[in-house]
């Protein structure tokens, strides 16, 4: 599973806003996002959670090109552990 922070997340998406030339306050997005969080959590019908066993990859203080390094080694070590009948982590 990969997360990151509200404000990172809020972040990232003022900037890409920002680049279409959209108008919207980097709090307005916060508030989104912490709406949204609250809702896929709490819905009747399959609430949003990681799995037991999930890794969970947080990209708040990492870039793209770290975060893609770290999801490709960790499949090739899942790749591996599975060949080897364990558990993928």
């Amino acid at each position: 599973s990969i997360c990151a922070d509200v404000h990172t997340r809020a972040q990232r998406r003022f900037l890409e806003l920002k680049h279409k030339n959209h108008q919207v306050s980097l709090e307005e997005i916060i508030e989104s996002i912490k709406q949204r969080d609250e809702r896929d959590k709490n819905r009747p019908n399959d609430p949003m959670y990681a799995a037991k066993d999930a890794y969970i990859l947080d990209t708040s203080a990492l870039s793209i090109e770290d975060a893609e390094e770290i999801l490709i080694n960790l499949i090739i070590q899942a790749q591996k552990n599975y060949k080897k009948g364990h558990l993928l982590w």
